[in-house]
């Protein structure tokens, strides 16, 4: 921004300059000598510039910097964009995947767990499969952090990008 900004201002410069100059004067005085007698008096000028043509290039190169600036300016713009969409797209499963969970998957997760352990405590499933659906049950909450943690990482790189 600040390189756009300083083309802009040195392409304002050199357009002033290439510009006429009009100058406008009052002034009193006297004659000076034995005499104290005051006058007044105005002096109107105008200046152009003498050297117009060769400095034309010099203004073009410096609109064409200027446009070059502004293209990289958008070219960047569009890269970010295009990279917040991106991180936007990764962020809807997560959401989803949180969801689910939140909505039934730890119902379910408590409910094997409490269901195994009644049913291992009454003999009706053998040590493996009881540790088998503990370990099925964990995996739902481990999944469920996993995906949180991905969710809120994916949540800072977005507000670091809008930064």
């Amino acid at each position: 921004k600040n390189e756009g900004e300083r083309s802009f201002a040195s392409f304002n410069y050199l357009k002033q300059q290439y510009r006429p100059d009009v100058l406008l004067e009052v002034f009193s005085g006297n004659t000076g000598g034995g005499s104290t007698e005051m006058y007044s008096g105005f002096k109107v000028g105008f200046g152009v510039p003498i050297s117009m043509r060769s400095n034309r290039a010099k203004l073009a190169a410096e609109k064409l910097q200027i446009g070059i600036r502004e293209e990289q300016m958008k070219s960047y713009s569009n890269a970010i964009l295009a990279v917040y969409k991106g991180k936007l797209m990764e962020l809807i499963p997560l959401k989803q995947q949180l969801e689910y969970f939140d909505r039934e998957g730890e119902e379910l997760s408590r409910r094997l767990i409490l269901h195994a352990t009644a049913a291992f405590s009454a003999g009706e499933i053998d040590f493996l499969k009881y540790v088998q659906i503990l370990e099925s049950a964990k995996k739902m909450e481990v999944d469920y952090l996993t995906s949180l943690m991905k969710y809120n990482l994916l949540v800072i790189e977005l507000n670091n990008i809008l930064l």
